[in-house]
This record gives C-alpha cells, structure tokens and sequence, in this order.
C-alpha cells in the first residue's frame, strides 16, 4: 500500500486528480454526517431492487430465459469443440494442460486460444509450420513431466515400453519411437474393454449375442466400445459411430453437433472429447493409392503399422504428439478403474 507522500507524488502527475479526490471526499464526508441524505440514497435504492425484482424474477422463469439460457451454453459448447476439433485435427491433445502463458505471450485465455489466433490471422500456416510453433514450446523438461506422468497410470510392462520409446526418442531415432507409441496408444482400449467384460461393465447393444464378443484388435474400434461403456453417460447417452472406416467421420461430427449445449463443464469431459478427435484423426482410413505423391499430413496409424512412412517421415512433433495422447488415455482409463469417471 502506498504511503502519504507516494500518494501525492501519484496524484501530482494528473492535472485536476488532487481536486476531484478532494472533492469526492468531501462529498462522502457529507452524506456520512446527513442522515436525511442517507435515508434518501436508502430509500432510492430499496425502489430501484423493488422495481426491477419482478421483472427479473419473471426472466428466470420463464421460457424465454431458459432459451437463452440454452443458447449460450450451445454457443459456448460450439466455440470450446471448434477448438478440440482444429487441434485434434492436427493431433495436438490437450496442450494447455502442459504448455502455460508467459508475460511473452499475446493477451489469450491459453496456449491453445493463441494457436487457434495464429491459423486466424496467417495465410498459409501449414500443419509443418504450426508443429513447429506448437511444438518448440515443448521443452526437454516437459518432456520429462509427461513421461513421468503418464508412467503412473501405465502397467510395468507397458512402463518399460515407454522407457524405450522415449530412449529412442532422445536418440531421434523417430520412428522406432512412434511404433513404440502407437502400439501403446492401441492396446490401452484393448485392455481396458478386456478390464470391462471382466467386471461385467459393458453395453449388450455393443455385441453380437450370437457369436458373442467381437474382435476388436483395431485401436478405435475398442475405443468406440470402451467409450459407449463408460463416458457416453456423460453426454445423455449419445454416442457415436466406431465400426466402418467410411462411417466413423460422420458418425463422430453428428454425436458432436448433438452434444453441443450438453457438455458439463468438467476438464475431465473435455480431455475425453479432445482424445476423441485426436484419435479419431489418428486412426483414420488409409489409402495407399495415391503413394507417394500423397502422404498423410498428420501421422496415421496405418501408415505407420504397415510400413509406408520413410525414417525421416516421421518428426519429434509427430512422437510429441502420440506421447500426448498416451498420457490422456493411460489417465483416463486410470480413473475408471479406480471409480473416479
């Protein structure tokens, strides 16, 4: 708190300040020493609550209230999924939880308001080019940070597969490091619906009754099931499509556009549909045919599995990115064995 003489000191830099404190001054040491000023200000101010209680009162119960109401939260369901979509398009998940502000940074809310500002305002902002901004900011120490934080909810065998994938990382021997996560990205769904089926906590409607439970070796298919079983609860009980290849795109934009004005407002809810899109995209359909004039401009687990990337395909971004996602699903399958989602 300032003292006397910084507070003139202050107020002698603004012509006319020292006057308008003075007489604000006076003026409240005048309705203190007035009590008929001050029943007046009283009486003035019970007036304007009792004029403008029914109408408010009228506003939160009525239909009109309600719809905007409704409204904004569709809205502000819509803004947050446009940002989970554009980063999991690009398969950045959940970047704000690692990445924080500095006094460097321009004036947004997170990290990942800023990146969306950056595709905003430049033309021609490549996915290479926005890896590059989004990925330099993420330092050997934070690297280090999600490591460790993902090995907390991984098995001991899949820890020492992570000590090795990330061994081959610091080593920028990339591609043996994506393999390594990948792989481990896909057998978390695998195990945690092999986990589900023997605590009897799965969908009927998921299976065949007949032949009894599928095969579900693919990584977004045990997603889709183990996402059914346990978060679509989170969103009224919408789901979405994860068995055909040409299916699952749409399927997923319409249980986005139906949850929109439903969203809780928990981060917990928010890593599960930012997982979603990066897996989604992670896992999307391969076509070889246009090899190698095209190739994915986002890593593609397909292309990765079945041998189609060249080494230096394959970047720190892209490992960066599949630890990130490794870290989300380890956490988030953690806490449904522990009763905590």
């Amino acid at each position: 708190m300032a003292n006397k003489d910084e507070q003139n000191n202050y107020l002698s830099n603004y012509p006319g300040m020292e006057k308008m404190v003075e007489l604000t001054a006076g003026l409240a040491d005048l309705i203190l020493k007035s009590e008929e000023i001050q029943k007046t200000m009283k009486d003035l101010c019970d007036r304007v609550v009792q004029a403008i209680t029914p109408l408010v009162s009228e506003l939160y119960s009525s239909d009109f209230y309600e719809n905007i109401t409704k409204t904004f939260k569709r809205f502000a369901d819509g803004v947050l999924l446009y940002r989970l979509q554009t980063l999991g398009y690009l398969e950045w998940c959940c970047i704000d939880e690692w990445v924080h502000m500095d006094q460097s940074d321009e004036n947004e809310w997170s990290f990942s308001s800023m990146v969306l500002l950056k595709l905003e305002r430049e033309e021609n902002f490549s996915p290479d080019k926005l890896d590059r901004y989004i990925g330099r900011r993420f330092s050997k120490e934070i690297i280090r940070s999600i490591e460790e934080d993902t090995a907390l909810y991984l098995e001991k065998s899949d820890v020492e597969k992570l000590k090795r994938a990330m061994v081959d990382f610091r080593a920028r021997r990339y591609m043996d490091s994506a393999n390594l996560l990948a792989g481990l990205i896909d057998s978390q769904s695998i195990k945690q619906e092999l986990y589900d089926i023997d605590h009897n906590k799965y969908c009927l409607d998921n299976y065949d009754q007949k032949n009894g439970i599928p095969n579900f070796s693919q990584g977004w298919k045990a997603f889709h099931i183990v996402f059914s079983n346990n978060f679509s609860k989170y969103f009224d009980g919408e789901k979405f499509n994860g068995k055909g290849k040409k299916d699952r795109q749409d399927g997923f934009n319409n249980f986005v556009n139906n949850i929109k004005g439903k969203m809780p407002s928990d981060d917990n809810i928010t890593s599960i549909v930012a997982l979603s899109f990066c897996l989604l995209r992670f896992f999307d359909e391969s076509n070889f045919k246009d090899y190698p004039e095209y190739i994915p401009s986002s890593i593609n687990r397909h292309w990765l599995m079945h041998g189609m990337y060249d080494l230096d395909d394959i970047t720190r971004y892209d490992c960066i990115k599949l630890l990130l996602m490794l870290n989300q699903i380890a956490k988030l399958y953690s806490k449904l064995k522990k009763g905590e989602l």
